[in-house]
């Protein structure tokens, strides 16, 4: 990744996961785990645009993502909420983006010294390119980035209808972690 994407990238997300983390001290309950999830998906995106972790590390953290995506799912069906569902896709990315990065076994990675900027070419070029569930990660990825766009609106548009009144700055860091998300998964899912 250029250094002034991964520049963006950290600046965009620091945004929206200091926004959500400030916001889960104030809240509790649901509201607060909902708060957590944006703040380690930021920590986990800054993350991805300036290393390339260890298999092992990518591995356990997709493994994360995909529990909380069940979780989010089940709930989402449960309450039939689409602001649920939209975090259920977001985790989905997530567990998404970071199988995407795990290298095929015998290809290293690196590092920053090297000016390879791990994240993208490093991890993206490998899983991705070289074996026939690195394609099926690729378009799952792409088409979970092209759902989320229209789902977050929807969540948002029917969380304001449901009479849950969603601060202007909720609105606005759903939109903005969406979007963020959605453009991340689709670069990686093209490269």
């Amino acid at each position: 990744m250029s250094l002034p994407v991964a520049v963006v990238v950290t600046l965009w997300f620091a945004g929206c996961g200091g926004y959500a983390a400030v916001r889960s001290v104030r809240s509790g309950g649901r509201d607060r785990v909902r708060y957590l999830t944006h703040v380690a998906m930021a920590v986990t995106m800054i993350g991805m645009a300036w290393i390339a972790p260890p298999s092992s590390v990518l591995v356990a953290v997709s493994l994360l993502f995909a529990l909380e995506t069940f979780a989010l799912a089940v709930e989402a069906g449960r309450t039939r909420h689409w602001l649920g569902a939209q975090h259920a896709v977001m985790a989905g990315l997530m567990t998404l983006m970071c199988l995407v990065m795990v290298p095929p076994r015998g290809h290293v990675h690196h590092d920053m010294a090297g000016m390879d900027m791990a994240g993208m070419d490093a991890g993206m070029d490998m899983a991705g390119t070289t074996t026939a569930g690195g394609s099926v990660l690729r378009a799952a990825l792409l088409l979970g980035a092209v759902a989320l766009v229209p789902l977050s609106v929807v969540a948002v548009d029917r969380a304001r209808r449901d009479g849950r009144r969603l601060a202007v700055r909720d609105r606005a860091l759903e939109g903005a972690a969406s979007l963020g998300m959605a453009v991340g998964a689709a670069a990686m899912a093209l490269h």
